[in-house]
């Protein structure tokens, strides 16, 4: 009987070795590790809930800062807003296999960048292009990085949903 101890909380007699240990006392401490443990989840939702009162009250004060912040953050991320926009689109979205990598994605990700970019820096639109089209007509590629490529928006308009050979890499 020495070393059980009695949890306050759920008042089942346990081991010791259930208990904290005081790292100033040494001594063991009260409730064990379960009923603290779940003391503690309930404390940080309840914590989660008033953050997020908070934060949607902050934004509904001050809707101008939101929207700037919101702007900024969409310039700064700019290939990620263009990858999600491509993702949204339903036929991509079913051409994106669910096992790509993280990385595989943030390859995606980067080719939407660099559209963004080349046509910020050359003037003209580009777009990402599917090498082997999603909706080909004798054939359907998928969202994959080795499957993209940056062209300018006039020769992914021209291809169409067309297989173009010389455009595969072999």
């Amino acid at each position: 009987m020495d070393n059980l101890k009695i949890c306050k909380i759920c008042e089942i007699p346990m081991p010791t070795d259930s208990f904290r240990i005081s790292k100033k006392t040494g001594k063991l401490l009260n409730p064990c590790r379960l009923c603290w443990l779940e003391n503690r989840k309930k404390s940080n939702l309840k914590g989660l809930k008033q953050n997020n009162a908070t934060k949607k009250r902050w934004a509904e004060e001050n809707k101008e800062k939101v929207k700037i912040s919101r702007k900024k953050w969409k310039e700064a991320n700019i290939g990620k807003v263009n990858a999600d926009h491509a993702y949204g689109k339903l036929r991509i979205k079913q051409a994106t296999p669910p096992w790509l990598t993280k990385e595989q994605k943030q390859v995606i990700e980067f080719y939407y960048m660099m559209a963004s970019l080349r046509t910020k820096m050359f003037g003209i639109p580009y777009h990402v292009d599917h090498i082997v089209p999603i909706r080909g007509e004798n054939v359907s590629g998928l969202n994959v990085p080795w499957n993209l490529e940056t062209i300018p928006a006039k020769e992914n308009i021209e291809k169409s949903n067309k297989l173009l050979p010389h455009r595969l890499k072999i």
